[in-house]
């Protein structure tokens, strides 16, 4: 409760109170994971929600970002000034509806007065009668014709309140489309591909709107089941599923539009058994080069994010990352790009230090593919520290977790000074 902008949400399968940690990783292809940004929400922040920070800020930290693609924002301002047009013409005939209603209203009291104003004077019986008769009619059509007027009004003015927001929404999109051609401008080669890899929580119609129009491919799942369910009432029959994993089979849909998201997407449906029930899920995939992976590979390279769900237990697990060490946002920012960092470090560090090893064991090549242990076990191990005319050289002790282990760190200058705590320190100021 004493620390910053906490709140109640769903965290390792119950409600707690504290933050969610939201992550973007780099996978190049055929290398390690990187880890870069990483931000701290509420714990009531949903996974939606943190789509376009990740982005941006993976694009800031690695300088590399796709060509944006502003000919689809066209498409979307093309709808856009359609619905205006509409929206405007049911304004114009509203408009006229109650201005007509208001020359009825008028027409009606200026009707009644006139008669009462005859009535007042020398008239004959039978046309007293009829005027009565007639003023009946027309004072029981006036609160009738209130209500139509009131009814119109309030017509009028949501079809006034959906003309501005769309009128808004198109500046707003006016914006958007410059902003993406400026991008291109500034962006003379960017990569062939980038793709966006995420979790269905992710994959609303409004970030894949925003992730297509920012020039990302996409590969993730529908959002919600329904999707699935739907699909499967579509299929023709007979339909064959074609084998992609040891428990999962899947079938090409092709172009799909999916709620909220204007861009048609390709999509295939895939099923897998627990116990004797299949369960079903629909994968999205969009590339504008017209190349579609195969059925089993589209599978292979989606379920491969499964690395960066390792690498989130890998960061809670060996780093800490959700033990906080400070109630101060800054320091809380802090130790996610630390944790980040140590967890990118230890992964870089071992080719190197394989390369390093006098000699391989099977426990120091156990050792070197556990960042666990080279964190736990292998860093707080007991070891000489020797500077040679080789270079520096690591030897572990007997009683250590590596007896007999040496490593010769070559390639860098890496060298321990002497913790000298018992001397002063000296600050100078200029």
């Amino acid at each position: 409760t004493t620390y910053p902008d906490v709140a109640f949400g769903w965290m390792n399968d119950s409600v707690k109170l504290g933050y969610q940690l939201a992550r973007v990783c780099l996978s190049p292809e055929g290398r390690e994971r990187v880890w870069l940004a990483g931000f701290h929400h509420p714990g009531d922040t949903v996974s939606a929600a943190c789509v376009q920070e990740l982005v941006v800020a993976a694009e800031a930290q690695t300088g590399v970002r796709p060509r944006r693609r502003p000919e689809l924002v066209q498409q979307r301002l093309d709808t856009q000034r359609q619905s205006i047009a509409r929206t405007r013409r049911l304004l114009n005939q509203q408009q006229i509806k109650l201005a007509r209603l208001h020359q009825t209203q008028l027409t009606l009291h200026s009707k009644v007065y006139h008669a009462e104003q005859v009535r007042k004077g020398p008239i004959s019986r039978p046309k007293a009668a009829l005027l009565k008769q007639q003023m009946k009619g027309w004072q029981k059509r006036l609160p009738r014709l209130e209500t139509q007027l009131v009814n119109s009004q309030q017509v009028l003015s949501k079809h006034q309140r959906q003309l501005l927001e769309q009128e808004t929404a198109l500046t707003a999109l006016l914006a958007w489309r410059a902003k993406l051609k400026t991008d291109n401008r500034t962006n003379p080669n960017p990569p062939p591909y980038l793709e966006a890899r995420m979790d269905a929580g992710f994959a609303t119609g409004a970030n894949l709107t925003w992730l297509l129009e920012m020039g990302y491919c996409l590969n993730t799942k529908a959002p919600n089941g329904q999707t699935a369910t739907a699909l499967r009432a579509r299929l023709p029959r007979p339909h064959r599923w074609v084998k992609v994993g040891d428990n999962a089979e899947m079938i090409g849909w092709g172009e799909y539009e999916l709620h909220g998201c204007p861009y048609p997407l390709t999509a295939a449906l895939e099923r897998f058994k627990i116990g004797r029930e299949y369960k079903y899920a629909t994968l999205i995939h969009y590339r504008d080069d017209g190349l579609c992976p195969t059925l089993p590979v589209w599978f292979q390279h989606y379920n491969q994010r499964q690395t960066i769900e390792a690498g989130n237990k890998e960061m809670k697990g060996t780093f800490f990352v959700q033990h906080l060490m400070s109630r101060s946002l800054a320091g809380i920012r802090l130790q996610v790009l630390f944790t980040g960092l140590a967890a990118n470090a230890v992964r870089w560090c071992v080719p190197w230090l394989k390369n390093c090893a006098a000699e391989t064991t099977p426990k120091l090549n156990r050792t070197l593919n556990s960042p666990k242990h080279l964190v736990r076990v292998a860093a707080n191990s007991a070891a000489l520290v020797q500077q040679t005319t080789c270079g520096t050289t690591l030897q572990f002790a007997p009683e250590s977790s590596l007896p007999g282990v040496t490593l010769f760190l070559k390639g860098v200058p890496a060298f321990q000074p002497a913790l000298a705590f018992h001397q002063p320190y000296i600050i100078a100021s200029g």
